[in-house]
């Protein structure tokens, strides 16, 4: 386990993204080789594009929080897949070098500080 976790950590290049998963009790890190974007997070969304034209039947739901990712990632028939968190200051030069960002990639804010936001919302 401390060895997955150190793994886990290590940061991703511009030639290699590391994609830190679990599924149950195994841990590995998918590597994406001469990735087409310079964000893992983009790597991710085309790995879990290519899955889901793959596998139909797959469902896909974005969890925030490294919590989260951990206890559902355990879970029998599910898999956790993790993504680097985008430095906040290289957020717009992303964008002008590489477009607009996939799908759910990019979120301020804790997980449950959003459920705070959503559930006071709900209520006004």
């Amino acid at each position: 386990m401390e060895s997955w976790e150190h793994a886990r950590q290590a940061p991703s290049s511009p030639d290699r993204h590391r994609l830190p998963f679990l599924a149950g009790q195994r841990r590995g890190v998918f590597t994406i080789h001469d990735p087409a974007g310079s964000l893992p997070a983009v790597s991710l969304q085309e790995l879990l594009t290519l899955l889901e034209g793959t596998h139909p039947s797959m469902e896909v739901d974005y969890i925030h929080g490294e919590d989260a990712v951990l206890r559902l990632g355990t879970e029998e028939g599910n898999i956790g897949l993790f993504s680097e968190v985008i430095d906040k200051h290289a957020l717009f030069p992303t964008i002008r070098r590489d477009g607009p960002l996939p799908r759910k990639s990019f979120s301020l804010g804790e997980a449950a500080e959003k459920r705070y936001y959503l559930e006071c919302r709900r209520i006004a």
